[in-house]
């Protein structure tokens, strides 16, 4: 298998340290397929690399997505890890989890909280889209205006001679 090759070739080049990201995919591919155990020990060898700060968020979902098969509290820890260090994509994967873990709890305030926070996230995601669609829709605008602008002088000037 491809992926199998990858990471044999990942363990050749340096130690494999700074090639934990390719365990981290193995991982993620083996707890889609169920195979928990691989899984496992695949996520905690891409957490003992040299992961730079996006691939440890990475990283991290994965390892919580993992451990919440295996070992909840351990999940919670990489999820509380993202709650607090993650990006705004990993804080908001982390809080929509823990929301999910805490739903079968009588944790109300707890699970309130990580509610607000998951709303707070998708908030923010959803503004930060609109900014970027409008900022998209307005330089397209502007470079419509300036063809347009080229068009009218080339005809214009086509006119002159």
């Amino acid at each position: 298998m491809c992926l199998d090759k990858a990471y044999g070739i990942s363990k050749n080049i340096d130690g494999g340290v700074k090639f934990g990201y390719i365990p981290r995919l193995i991982a993620s591919y083996k707890y889609v397929t169920g195979d928990l155990e691989d899984a496992k020990m695949l996520i905690d060898e891409a957490l003992k690399s040299n992961l730079n700060s996006h691939d440890r968020i990475l990283a991290y979902g994965t390892a919580a997505d993992i451990y919440s098969k295996i070992d909840r509290g351990k999940s919670r820890h990489y999820l509380n890890w993202l709650c607090d260090s993650g990006d705004l994509y990993g804080r908001k994967f982390a809080h929509m989890r823990i929301v999910e873990l805490l739903t079968t709890s009588q944790n109300n305030d707890e699970l309130r909280y990580h509610t607000q926070e998951l709303l707070r996230c998708i908030d923010t995601v959803n503004y930060r889209n609109t900014v970027d669609a409008t900022a998209r829709a307005k330089s397209l605008y502007d470079y419509t205006l300036v063809e347009n602008e080229k068009k009218t002088l080339e005809i214009d000037r086509y006119r002159l001679q």
